[in-house]
């Protein structure tokens, strides 16, 4: 089992903003336990209305730990940071002792880290690539057998 707990002191010592993401499938239907906690979160999978519900439901989430929606309510027209411990404290219980959890920090802020991790997984392949673009990338697209070798 994951002692998450452990990691508090290490979060709240960062002098620099830290985020969260969560791994979606170590939960029922994450996005509405994270919008029920009053968390700021993203999804990292677009959605592009091709997604299952399932799909959706086990997306990885980045969650802001200075933010709060809670505290957005009640300050529209303030952007102000929020006490990380509070935020931390109820992500923590939320995550319970599930190995789901991994920290970053980032200094640029959330926006920048949400689209860096968003482009970890693309890729650019040449458009004289010899390669069939209608077969699935969970294989070798340049294979032209069913089975790896």
């Amino acid at each position: 089992m994951a002692d998450n707990t452990a990691l508090k002191p290490v979060v709240l010592s960062s002098d620099l903003p830290v985020f969260a993401v969560l791994d979606g499938a170590q939960f029922d239907d994450l996005p509405s336990a994270l919008f029920e906690g009053d968390f700021v979160h993203r999804p990292l999978y677009l959605d592009r209305g091709n997604g299952t519900a399932d799909q959706l439901r086990t997306a990885p989430q980045l969650v802001w730990l200075d933010h709060d929606r809670k505290a957005h309510r009640r300050n529209e027209d303030q952007e102000d940071a929020v006490p990380v411990a509070p935020v931390l404290e109820r992500l923590l219980d939320m995550v319970e002792q599930r190995p789901a959890l991994v920290f970053w920090v980032c200094e640029a802020g959330g926006e920048t880290l949400y689209r860096h991790l968003r482009g970890i997984n693309k890729i650019l392949l040449s458009v004289d690539a010899a390669m069939d673009r209608g077969q699935s990338y969970e294989r070798n697209p340049l294979s032209y057998q069913d089975e790896p070798p």
